[in-house]
């Protein structure tokens, strides 16, 4: 822990915590003003979901980059449509396997960064 001169650290005020910190509660136990925990919660659920669900089906179907052939596959990648463009046409699920492949991070982000120039 870095010190600040001229001030000894005190013990974060959580209740059962004793970590040592320079303000009124250690890292672990600061929460940021206005953040809404059930949101936090439903963000890390889709994302058990999703790595569960359509993101495992399709990099057990495409072990290798579908675009490269290279690299291993780990990202699913919405294609030809952005799962965006999906939702607006009305798809029930954008997420079934049947609009992604599996892609090496390389690819997915040269993909993703020509879609941003194209206005997205």
């Amino acid at each position: 822990m870095t010190g600040r001169p001229g001030r000894a650290p005190s013990t974060c005020e959580a209740p059962g915590c004793d970590a040592e910190t320079y303000t009124r509660r250690c890292p672990e136990h600061t929460t940021r003003r206005g953040t809404d925990h059930r949101s936090e919660f439903r963000a890390a659920a889709y994302q058990r979901r999703w790595r569960a669900g359509p993101r495992a089906v399709v990099l057990a179907r495409d072990p290798v980059c579908v675009v490269c052939g290279l690299e291993p596959s780990t990202v699913a990648d919405h294609h030809p449509l952005e799962r965006w463009e999906l939702v607006a046409q009305g798809v029930a699920d954008p997420d079934d396997p049947a609009y992604l492949r599996g892609c090496c991070r390389r690819c997915a982000n040269r993909k993703s960064a020509k879609a941003s120039h194209r206005g997205r």
